[in-house]
């Protein structure tokens, strides 16, 4: 069971920048961090041209070269389409398992990194994650390259 954390209401300027991070992907990836005590996630050009196109496309087929900080931008995205969405089921599959629990692990680590006023409630396994409760429930499931993974589901994005 998820824990609960107890919730202080929103000041005027968090709500404001709630709404801009919901509506901005690349305004949101300027919270991100990997460690507590590091400076924001220095984004390259590139990686906000990929921004806006993630965020502009519903559908997007990308080429990304070795060292280019994809798994960074694929974590980092589907971190935001999760906490900003609901009603999500996201697949990242991968060539190889552990691969995805590397991304996955990123991910949580950005999680851990955003403000306490940014966060929505999330609960982080070996192999998913999900976000928020009831109806609004989103989940991130890894896979392999294996084909009834995700038998029975409406897929809304796969990475």
């Amino acid at each position: 069971m998820p824990k609960t954390r107890k919730q202080r209401p929103l000041t005027q300027d968090e709500l404001e920048e709630l709404k801009r991070c919901s509506r901005e992907f690349s305004y949101f990836a300027s919270y991100l961090k990997l460690n507590k005590d590091d400076q924001p996630i220095q984004w390259r050009d590139y990686q906000y041209k990929a921004f806006d196109v993630l965020q502009s496309y519903p559908r997007v087929i990308a080429k990304w070269c070795k060292h280019s900080g994809r798994r960074l931008v694929e974590a980092a995205y589907m971190l935001w389409f999760l906490t900003f969405r609901s009603a999500q089921f996201v697949v990242y599959s991968d060539t190889k398992l552990s691969l995805g629990k590397k991304t996955l692990a990123l991910m949580k680590r950005m999680y851990m990194n955003l403000p306490k006023w940014l966060q929505k409630k999330a609960d982080f396994k070996k192999l998913y994650v999900q976000f928020g409760e009831g109806y609004e429930r989103n989940y991130m499931v890894l896979s392999g390259y294996v084909a009834d993974t995700c038998r029975g589901r409406t897929i809304t994005m796969l990475v």
